[in-house]
């Protein structure tokens, strides 16, 4: 379903530290392009509305989907405003989902993570973006997961059929979890570029990754830290860890 409507229409200053307020005035007209913060809903193909929050910097922007840690006990405020500053000051737009079973979004939770429907939050993310009238640049869509975000964005760059494909997956501490549904082995021909980033002191995440290296297409790249901070944790925790991801972003 491609029919995605604001909920609530909130315009900010250029800064994502603050939270979005109502607005007084009357909306203004779909084919209008505002810069600011605002919050959205995303209405997924099996009928689930999902709460998410976009940020514009201009019309025309490249953008960066994010999605967080597990549902329900995680939701989009795990992603640090300065990480989502530091992409808007380079030119990025950011939506910032709430995962099904998240938040205010509906659904159940274990089903953004197991079975192909996490893979419709991501699509239901990409139609919206699609379908606004600040017309975004899709050839430069880049999906970051944190932890078990990481398992929807790969199923949805194996699955996007006629949507438009991600030019890059950040995966914030992927592990076995991450290939819940398909296995990067055996598609990495139809993976596109791929950050791994973890910290050092996670061990299973550090194996997971570092299996990953040997043979690894030219798109992808590894960074990892002096810390056990997981997911979005890892961003919050160590600014080398926001700058290091943010380059990545911002190079191809």
């Amino acid at each position: 379903m491609r029919g995605l409507a604001f909920a609530l229409t909130l315009p900010l200053a250029f800064a994502v530290s603050s939270m979005a307020r109502a607005e007084s005035s009357p909306p203004k007209r779909k084919t209008d392009c505002r810069v600011g913060a605002r919050v959205v809903k995303l209405a997924t193909e099996d009928g689930i509305s999902l709460e998410a929050e976009l940020h514009v910097p201009k019309a025309g922007s490249p953008v960066v989907v994010l999605f967080h840690m597990i549902p329900p006990s995680n939701d989009r405020k795990n992603y640090p405003p300065a990480f989502m500053e530091a992409l808007l000051t380079r030119g990025w737009a950011v939506l910032n989902v709430d995962r099904r079973g998240a938040g205010r979004s509906g659904g159940v939770a274990r089903e953004a993570y197991r079975g192909p429907k996490g893979a419709l939050d991501v699509a239901a993310a990409v139609d919206f973006l699609g379908d606004h009238p600040c017309k975004f640049d899709l050839g430069r869509l880049t999906l970051v997961g944190a932890s078990n975000g990481t398992t929807s964005i790969l199923d949805y760059a194996q699955t996007h059929g006629a949507r438009p494909p991600p030019s890059g997956l950040v995966f914030l501490t992927g592990g076995k979890y991450t290939e819940a549904q398909f296995s990067l082995q055996t598609e990495r021909k139809s993976t596109p570029r791929v950050l791994f980033a973890w910290g050092q002191r996670e061990a299973p995440a550090r194996k997971w990754a570092e299996a990953h290296k040997e043979g690894a297409p030219s798109g992808w790249a590894f960074q990892s830290y002096p810390s056990g901070a997981h997911g979005t944790r890892l961003l919050e925790r160590l600014p080398a860890a926001i700058k290091g991801v943010v380059a990545w972003i911002h190079s191809r």
